[in-house]
């Protein structure tokens, strides 16, 4: 089967090497540059030069009505349709706290994310994984899956439709949207760190000393009630920082400030400090 492949990231190189392995031709690919594929700017040049069939990979721009009526459009999306879809689905995933994330190939049609899938994999959230780890393993399920997904393609195995009854829309997350509220809970706040870890994402962040720090890896405790204001640090234990949250206390691990990275204990002196402000 001859395929395009739009898009770019660790996936998106994942999903050609995958369709090579299974036997395919990937025929043009781009805005970034591959080896052994033609170079396309975007969509609208991939079929002037006349392909049918087209792999979306972390690929923003939408997708044409004239578009769709003149090639076979699929898309790799990061989240398991038909819930969290729309922009930034494994970031809203793992704020939201779900046990399963993973990838799923779909059919692109007038919906957002809403066509046919044509595969689907499932893989367990461990607590403590962050969308660094997470990102890494799709890659690899994207490696081992994707080229024998096409074989069924190209041989009319038929999509199965979505369960429009269960689907929901996350929006696009912008760099502000990971500030912290201490209020909510030690596990909301850690999943948001866990959900933004830099370099990949900007990071989740508070105000301290009206200057933004970014909370770079944190640890959840199973600690007790702790009485304290959120926002607080309460405790300095090892090289960590403990700061109390709406329910309980949060272990900070990691901290970026004033454009230094380190040990959180390495930016405090004493118990006390307050983030917000």
């Amino acid at each position: 089967m001859n395929v395009a492949v739009l898009g770019n990231g660790a996936e998106c190189a994942a999903a050609i090497e995958s369709l090579h392995t299974a036997g395919h031709v990937v025929t043009h690919a781009g805005p970034d540059a591959y080896e052994g594929c033609h170079h396309v700017a975007d969509h609208h040049e991939a079929l002037a030069h006349g392909v049918t069939d087209v792999l979306l990979v972390s690929y923003g721009p939408l997708i044409e009505a004239d578009a769709l009526a003149r090639a076979r459009f699929y898309n790799i999306h990061n989240a398991l349709l038909p819930r969290f879809r729309g922009f930034h689905g494994l970031v809203w995933s793992i704020i939201n706290g779900e046990s399963e994330v993973g990838f799923t190939l779909h059919a692109v049609n007038d919906e957002i994310d809403g066509g046919p899938i044509h595969h689907q994999r499932r893989l367990v959230l461990g607590a403590s994984e962050t969308i660094i780890d997470v990102r890494a393993r799709i890659a690899a399920a994207i490696r081992s899956d994707v080229g024998m997904a096409f074989t069924r393609i190209a041989a009319g195995v038929l999509p199965r439709a979505q369960n429009t009854a269960e689907a929901t829309m996350v929006a696009r997350r912008r760099a502000d949207d990971g500030a912290i509220d201490w209020q909510w809970s030690a596990g909301r706040v850690h999943n948001l760190v866990r959900a933004l870890t830099p370099p990949l994402y900007p990071g989740a962040f508070t105000l301290w000393r009206g200057e933004p720090l970014v909370v770079r890896r944190a640890t959840l405790l199973p600690n007790p009630p702790f009485i304290a204001t959120p926002g607080r640090i309460v405790n300095l234990v090892g090289d960590a920082a403990w700061v109390m949250c709406g329910d309980r206390m949060l272990q900070l691990d990691e901290l970026e400030y004033a454009g230094r990275v380190g040990a959180a204990r390495g930016f405090f002196t004493t118990v006390g400090a307050r983030f917000g402000t």
